[in-house]
């Protein structure tokens, strides 16, 4: 006759023939709860019982992800920071491990420990950023640092080897790359130190630069406060850190970026830079506030600065496609040809740090400009011709200026984003895919994160450096309506100015080599290259607007639907305001 099963106490390992444990262990490990119930009410276990190897039924549970089995023995009474294992670790640790994120949080409000230490160092935090778990990371850091953000708590605190979050991130940072990326994001996000030194002086540049990252991970150390000068116990900086590894491509990299933080421009002042870091610090006190929309005209609300770098960006290029031919007409090809070298560099070189976003926006701006006075140039046009191609200019900026001026779908979240990230994820509403870890918000439905912006953008398509800011959900029709006008107004142009010239002085009509009439020749020049591209760039949308698709999505292979008229009017002609910013709450 078998023996009759061995009761357990709390703690107390079970194993050999004719006990539960094993059942139990296997119960636990596929959900079967009701098996557990069972054991537990005849007295054969007690919730805390442990098998063989000194592991729990609840780590058991937590690290196969059942809820069911998780909830039992928690209303049970279990011990929810029992460690066991040959790791040391608790339940909430082993949930950590495989990315069981409703266990997880299950464990966590049930009194779970994250800052417990296995024997391999890393508590949960530390876990989550090694196995790239971003949801589950998200949570623990937002549940336990509801704003103000933590002052050097979970998402500063060091593993047993001494390493931060933000380190680990680093050192495992090939095993799961985009993972990496996120959990990195999502730590600078709330407010992680990129300066923290282990007890080797060893920062998260160093980690970073010793396992040889990509440029992207350094870039956002850099601009998290890391500093590229600063020297381990060795005496080594990040970059030769990166060449002892054998690590050229990163130590490149970190060259160039020690390079720009250290470029200084005429106006660079100490002023500016300590205007710097208290807006840092204020973000830093303010915790995860609401997030408010970022336009491109609330950057030029933003303060002198802003607004120089946008007088700069877009009025350069301008000086020199629109004064450059007027330069040839007055003194010659050669002389005129060296003034815009010239122009360009010294623009170049005295160029704001950020001015560069709006270049090609100038770019643009200028060559319009250029092409309209070519048009206007020509002696013979006729009054309709004339009135067309002015409607047609004017349509042009007007739609420019809608498409650069206009919120694009900027995601915003209307309260504390923390307690939003915990609320979500105890409804099992956290998700690794929909969540963005640097706007610390859950995405809506075809919505992406866009780095110019610093926003997420419903409806994303692309940002383009032309109109200087992203193409979304409700600038969409300006910035088709300007691709129509550019097409049509460089079509006329090219029209009605081509019969008219000439290469040669032999040949009927304007000669476009004489230094005079450099001005028609850059019009002629620049109208030929933009019709081109931008009747390409036309049709490529108009075919993404009949199927309802984005550029994103279309390089992304993802399909988009029938052809229709219906789908025409859902982009061109989007439900609901277009002036109120968008705005989400986390479902």
């Amino acid at each position: 006759m078998a023996a009759a099963p061995t009761p357990a106490f709390a703690g107390e390992i079970v194993a050999g023939a004719g006990s539960a444990i094993d059942a139990a262990r296997k119960a636990a490990q596929y959900g079967r709860a009701a098996e557990i119930a069972a054991f537990l009410d005849a007295g054969a276990l007690t919730p805390d019982a442990r098998d063989a190897d000194g592991c729990s039924l609840l780590q058991w549970a937590a690290i196969n992800g059942r809820d069911t089995v998780v909830r039992l023995l928690l209303d049970r009474g279990c011990d929810v920071n029992a460690v066991g294992g040959v790791l040391r670790e608790n339940a909430l640790q082993w949930a950590c491990r495989q990315g069981r994120a409703q266990c997880a949080v299950l464990l966590r409000e049930s009194g779970g420990d994250p800052t417990h230490r296995g024997a391999e160092g890393g508590t949960a935090v530390h876990l989550c950023c090694r196995y790239g778990q971003v949801a589950t990371l998200a949570y623990l850091v937002a549940r336990d640092d509801a704003p103000p953000a933590l002052a050097r708590g979970l998402v500063d605190l060091p593993d047993g080897n001494g390493m931060t979050p933000l380190m680990v991130c680093c050192e495992w940072y090939w095993s799961r790359p985009k993972k990496a990326l996120d959990c990195l994001r999502l730590l600078l996000a709330f407010g992680a130190s990129a300066t923290f030194a282990d007890a080797a002086r060893r920062t998260p540049l160093h980690v970073a630069a010793a396992r040889g990252v990509e440029a992207r991970p350094l870039e956002l150390l850099v601009d998290g406060g890391a500093s590229c000068a600063a020297e381990d116990a060795e005496g080594l900086t990040a970059r030769r850190t990166a060449e002892r590894a054998g690590h050229g491509a990163c130590a490149r990299h970190l060259a160039a970026l020690a390079t720009t933080t250290k470029k200084r421009r005429p106006w660079c002042t100490e002023k500016r830079d300590q205007e710097d870091d208290e807006e840092k610090a204020s973000l830093v006190r303010g915790g995860l506030s609401p997030l408010a929309p970022l336009p491109f005209a609330a950057e030029l609300r933003s303060g002198p600065r802003a607004c120089r770098d946008c007088a700069y960006g877009l009025g350069a290029p301008c000086v020199v496609l629109v004064g450059a031919p007027l330069v040839v007409a007055a003194r010659g090809w050669h002389v005129g040809l060296l003034a815009a070298a010239g122009l360009s560099v010294g623009f170049m070189v005295l160029a704001p740090r950020e001015s560069g976003r709006y270049g090609h926006c100038g770019f643009a701006v200028g060559s319009v400009l250029s092409i309209a006075r070519s048009f206007f140039l020509l002696s013979e046009r006729t009054l309709g011709v004339t009135t067309l191609y002015v409607v047609l200019v004017l349509g042009l900026f007007m739609c420019l200026a809608l498409t650069a001026l206009s919120d694009p779908g900027v995601v915003c979240a209307k309260d504390d984003r923390s307690s939003h990230i915990v609320d979500a994820a105890r409804r099992g509403a956290l998700r690794d895919t929909d969540f963005c870890p640097t706007c610390l918000i859950q995405r809506p439905a075809r919505a992406k994160h866009d780095p110019t912006l610093k926003r997420c953008v419903r409806r994303f398509d692309h940002y383009c450096p032309f109109v200087a800011n992203v193409v979304g959900e409700r600038n969409y029709r300006f910035f088709y309506a300007f691709l129509v006008c550019c097409v049509l107004a460089i079509s006329l142009h090219l029209a009605v100015v081509l019969p008219r010239v000439g290469l040669c002085d032999g040949e009927e009509g304007i000669c476009l080599l004489l230094p005079k009439h450099a001005p028609i020749f850059v019009g002629c020049l620049l109208a030929l290259i933009h019709d081109v591209w931008v009747a390409c760039m036309l049709v490529m949308h108009s075919s993404l607007v009949c199927t309802d698709q984005t550029t994103y999505e279309q390089m992304h292979g993802r399909d988009g639907g029938d052809c229709s008229a219906s789908n025409c009017r859902r982009v061109l002609a989007p439900a609901g305001p277009v002036a109120t910013p968008a705005s989400v709450e986390l479902v």
